[in-house]
């Protein structure tokens, strides 16, 4: 593992189980639908990972209830079980950001 690595796991199995151990924080969307997830549940069943272990969930990050990476030497995981809710955001986002750049070109129906 990599001092100041950011670790993105957006599927299943693709982080060792020593990386959730080793990380400084870990951060998952949405704690409950990621503790049932297949490749979570046995981790957690055998303690690798705790709901101690949770550093936050990704929504109190963007929100600013809860700090992010404080000292690049930080080793993150985050673990995304990838919700709607996530799409529409960054759609949203995608769509003001084209916007505001003058991208955006109205088509009369």
């Amino acid at each position: 593992m990599n001092q100041g690595a950011l670790y993105c796991a957006l599927g299943s199995f693709e982080l060792d189980e020593a990386i959730y151990q080793d990380s400084d924080k870990f951060f998952v969307d949405d704690w409950r639908q990621t503790e049932s997830a297949h490749d979570i549940k046995p981790l957690i069943s055998r303690g690798v990972i705790t709901a101690q272990n949770l550093t936050g969930e990704l929504a109190d990050v963007v929100a600013g209830r809860i700090p992010g990476r404080t000292a690049a030497s930080e080793t993150i995981v985050v673990r995304t079980e990838g919700m709607a809710v996530q799409d529409i955001a960054l759609a949203h986002w995608t769509w003001r950001a084209a916007r505001d750049a003058g991208m955006i070109t109205t088509i009369p129906l």
